[in-house]
């Protein structure tokens, strides 16, 4: 066998390209919700807390499915995070090449039909205890890539179980059938996902989704008990009296009340009494109605943290504030919900993507969606504020505040302010420009304080060496485009035309001087004249 047949069988094995869990129809546990009352409750927790945890996961499978109001409020809390655009942002965005690296994984992942719904089963352990997916790699012919993601699948709850409290997958045969054994994840196979907040509960006791069983086992129950008072005491019923010794008179009021039901009448005698009762539904339906909402009430709060969002009351004079709170609590756990999956894609997904690749580019910063609008409009204000006080973002903390928002931003050109050139030698006197070095006359500067009018004008100067560079020589505005900042700062620190001159000479020692002689000396002219009036 060849070193290459060996190094490719030693790849296989060690990195995974298929899944491992066969997921059929006949694995489902059958439905028990139905069935299910409060010592059959009791039963599935104790079992769930021995570690087998199969017919708890069912259950929670059948309160979902079956309950409007639970799975309702479950898709709010996963909608808040993957309604938002998942995005990729490159830690440096100016350089091409972790951009273009940026871009073709964004490509990879958000274009892979199971992305939503691999996404969404993470997000499940919002209520269960952890949440189980697999994910396997082909070779892959893009350029500079080794192995791609071939597939993401979700490893159903019914699959897990913490036998003796280890965490553990069910074994399954060929046809989808469990073996009675069970083995611990594949770290290159498997990767998990937890967003709850339940750091010192056992995960096999059920997570989050526990506190919620009884609630919804009252409000089915109490459905189920109005329905049945409905049936017994929602229609009037009748009462007949007869002469106990008139039996003929009995049995004509029997059967005339018999019939009542499909004539929708009775035929009696001037001398027999009837008398017609409806029962008070309307009380026991007020309090069954109350019961139903208090059991959902709690439900909401567990799941979306509020209950304004469900349904819709009269809070008073004080219904904005408390909306505003609830709104503020709903808003922290979409945060939370996104800063998690966030770094589960980041550590689970894109780590070992990058360790099969060997790439030593930099991870790129993953997120869902942006920050709320009020901490946008609280960036907008403090830059706002740093710059009138003559502060502005750098570079990186331009790139940080776009990543915030969710947008790309950059700074906003400056026109260049109006340049006066005069010959260094006989002060006041013009000196003549050459033609591509023309001056190009600036928008006024608004009213600013001092301080803030200075950084305004050194920022034009700035932009006015920049014009000057480009309309000169556009060949060697490329060629100082890598030292541009050396240039701005040989310039605009000089003390006198002399030093800014010995400083540029320096600079372009490998230049053309017959390209450069030109330039050089209007830009040493109208630099000067910038130079004072920013100062």
């Amino acid at each position: 066998m060849s070193l290459k047949t060996s190094l490719m069988s030693l790849a296989a094995n060690l990195v995974p390209t298929q899944s491992r869990v066969i997921v059929r129809g006949r694995q489902q546990p059958p439905v028990a919700a139905h069935t299910l009352d409060v010592d059959a409750l009791h039963a599935t927790l104790r079992a769930a807390e021995q570690g087998y945890t199969d017919r708890l996961f069912a259950l929670y499978r059948d309160i979902i499915s079956s309950h409007a109001h639970t799975q309702a409020e479950f898709s709010k809390r996963k909608l808040a995070v993957l309604g938002q655009p998942f995005t990729l942002t490159s830690i440096d965005p100016k350089d091409p090449v972790q951009e273009a690296h940026t871009q073709a994984l964004r490509d990879h992942l958000s274009d892979r039909t199971e992305w939503i719904k691999a996404m969404s089963h993470a997000l499940d352990s919002v209520l269960y205890p952890i949440s189980v997916l697999e994910r396997w790699y082909a070779p892959s012919d893009k350029p500079g890539w080794r192995y791609e993601i071939a597939g993401i699948e979700p490893v159903p709850h019914i699959h897990l179980a913490w036998p003796f409290g280890n965490f553990s997958i069910r074994d399954t045969d060929e046809w989808g059938v469990f073996t009675g054994t069970y083995s611990e994840p594949d770290p290159r196979l498997h990767f998990t996902h937890q967003a709850h907040l339940l750091s010192s509960v056992p995960d096999w006791w059920g997570g989050p989704m526990r506190a919620i069983l009884f609630w919804w086992l009252f409000a089915t129950m109490d459905r189920d008990w109005w329905v049945r008072f409905l049936d017994r005491f929602g229609s009037p019923f009748l009462q007949g009296s007869y002469d106990p010794s008139d039996e003929r008179g009995r049995y004509e009021l029997e059967s005339a009340f018999s019939a009542a039901t499909k004539l929708f009448g009775i035929v009696t005698s001037n001398d027999t009494e009837v008398k017609l009762h409806q029962a008070n539904a309307t009380q026991g339906g007020d309090a069954f109605e109350k019961f139903h909402s208090v059991a959902n009430e709690e439900i909401s709060k567990l799941i979306v943290g509020q209950t304004t969002s469900a349904s819709a009351k009269n809070t008073g004079l004080n219904g904005s504030g408390q909306a505003t709170a609830q709104a503020d609590v709903r808003d922290d756990i979409r945060q939370y919900d996104s800063h998690c999956l966030a770094a589960t894609v980041k550590t689970q997904l894109l780590m070992p993507l990058w360790q099969l690749n060997g790439w030593t580019l930099p991870m790129p910063h993953v997120s869902f969606g942006a920050i709320e609008s009020k901490d946008k409009a609280l960036d907008g204000q403090l830059i706002s504020s740093l710059f009138t006080a003559g502060i502005e973002l750098s570079d990186e903390g331009l790139n940080e505040v776009s990543r915030n928002v969710g947008f790309g931003l950059q700074r906003v050109a400056v026109a260049p302010p109006p340049i006066m050139p005069v010959n260094p030698g006989i002060p006041g006197q013009p000196v003549a420009l050459s033609a591509a070095a023309a001056p190009v006359m600036p928008a006024r500067l608004p009213d600013l304080p001092a301080v803030a009018r200075r950084a305004a004008r050194q920022r034009q100067a700035r932009g006015a060496v920049d014009a000057l560079v480009r309309r000169a020589s556009p060949k060697l505005a490329r060629m100082m485009q890598a030292r541009a900042e050396d240039f701005h700062a040989a310039i605009l620190s000089a003390d006198s035309p002399e030093a800014a001159a010995s400083a540029i000479a320096a600079l372009t020692a490998a230049y053309d001087p017959t390209e450069c002689g030109q330039l050089i000396q209007d830009i040493l002219t109208s630099a000067a004249v910038n130079a004072a009036i920013a100062s």
